[in-house]
């Protein structure tokens, strides 16, 4: 068995920070959270690299295993904010979608209000893939 090397790590980033960040951000946490804890779960992973069991380029069970310290890193984050008292982060879909203008339309000649609520006419699970699509540039 091979202990990764810095390529690995950057071929991990490369293949798996969009769809950490779109599955931290499925579970509750607003965009600048869940990049947060993509890079803790990425830092974890190369910390504790010697512990990775498999072939660094086996991508399958990279992905699982960042999967599931990403789950652990959000887990722990959740208990903090239970013993703090505070809500976990739950912005609106919307809010995440565009950010406040004054002009109605986008750089692209879109009216913003009409994207905005046909964004937030959407079930849950089409707003994640959209946003990883269009915003984490995530691919299919």
């Amino acid at each position: 068995m091979t202990e990764a090397s810095p390529d690995d790590l950057e071929r991990w980033i490369a293949s798996f920070r969009g769809p950490l960040v779109g599955l931290l951000a499925s579970w509750g946490l607003d965009w600048r959270a869940a990049e947060e804890i993509a890079q803790d779960a990425f830092a974890e992973a190369w910390v504790g690299r010697a512990r990775f069991t498999a072939e660094p380029g086996d991508l399958d069970a990279v992905g699982a295993w960042l999967r599931g310290i990403a789950f652990n890193l959000w887990r722990a984050d959740q208990r903090q904010r239970d013993r703090r008292g505070a809500k976990p982060i739950d912005a609106p879909a919307a809010a995440q979608l565009a950010a406040p203008s004054s002009e109605p339309f986008d750089e692209h000649g879109e009216h913003r209000a009409v994207l905005v609520e046909a964004f937030a006419d959407l079930s849950e699970t089409f707003q994640t893939v959209l946003r990883m699509h269009y915003i984490e540039e995530s691919s299919a």
